[in-house]
């Protein structure tokens, strides 16, 4: 009975010896096929202008992330020590037309400080999807990065109520 079983792996080593060498010529006798002729073309100098003109601005400068500015109403405790925003009163499609509505408030350096690394998302700030929430108690704005970690404008629970400035 060894012996058999000798017979049948010599036979099945041979076997699968014989097969990789069958595909193998086979995969080498299909690739004596010509490769394609290439073909040159080439473009009027009209049209190489047109397509560096159109590519200089664009293609050079990266463009800035999008970072919207949601003036919410004060947050409202929740449970512990959390809070939730209720309410979106403003949204600012960038930070330039948030910056314009804080001349005179006693903390305009700060929150602009704050709002640039929440966009950035660096210095522990952070937005969320684009998005920073802040909010106005009497003269100052507060940014705060725990408010930052939810996306409120998705929350069906928080009223919108903004409209859209630039």
């Amino acid at each position: 009975m060894a012996s058999g079983l000798l017979k049948l792996a010599t036979l099945g080593g041979v076997a699968a010896s014989g097969g990789g060498i069958v595909a193998g010529a086979s995969m080498m006798s299909g690739s004596k096929q010509e490769a394609p002729a290439i073909q040159k073309t080439s473009a009027s100098v009209e049209e190489k202008e047109s397509l560096d003109q159109s590519d200089d601005s664009s293609s050079l400068e990266p463009k800035a992330p999008v970072c919207i500015i949601y003036k919410a109403d004060v947050p409202v405790p929740k449970t512990g020590t959390s809070r939730e925003f209720k309410k979106l009163l403003e949204r600012f499609e960038n930070k330039d037309g948030f910056f314009s509505k804080l001349q005179g408030v006693e903390n305009e350096t700060q929150i602009k400080k704050d709002v640039e690394e929440a966009c950035a998302g660096s210095n522990g700030k952070k937005n969320k999807d684009g998005n920073v929430y802040v909010w106005q108690e009497g003269n100052k704005w507060i940014y705060s990065t725990p408010m930052n970690e939810k996306d409120w404008v998705k929350e069906t629970t928080v009223a919108q109520e903004f409209t859209s400035r630039k």
